[in-house]
């Protein structure tokens, strides 16, 4: 899950097995299969195929991308084990398209001269629309 993404990733998050996939509270311990099963999104072409055979027009809408992309679920398993290799390979992030990362267009940092000249502007604006109405 996320938290297995994050430990991974080298965030110190305060955690223990059970938290993850296939840990059993009441006994304490891991089962690695299950746990494998779900970072490798068995569940989800589990989840894929039951779908696909109770509802089509579902599985079609729940899975539009996939069906657009050519992603079968038994493709799922390839799929991750070749983001996982990639990422191994090279973990930096990469560049969105454009060659920038997306920003969050927020404005700079404006001078106190520039703050003043602001609210003198609103001001003057407000001055004048009250005098147009009386």
């Amino acid at each position: 899950g996320a938290m297995k993404g994050a430990v991974d990733g080298g965030i110190a998050v305060p955690h223990g097995e059970i938290r993850f996939p296939g840990g059993d509270p009441e006994t304490k311990e891991l089962d690695a299969e299950v746990h494998r099963n779900y970072i490798f999104g068995q569940h989800v072409m589990e989840f894929m195929d039951y779908l696909n055979e109770e509802d089509p027009d579902e599985y079609k809408r729940q899975f539009s991308q996939y069906i657009a992309n050519g992603v079968k679920a038994e493709d799922l398993e390839d799929m991750y084990e070749a983001g996982h290799k990639a990422i191994r390979a090279d973990p930096s992030r990469a560049a969105a398209k454009g060659g920038k990362y997306k920003s969050t267009n927020k404005p700079g940092k404006r001078s106190r001269q520039q703050r003043v000249d602001t609210v003198k502007q609103k001001l003057a604006a407000f001055n004048k629309k009250f005098a147009e109405s009386a």
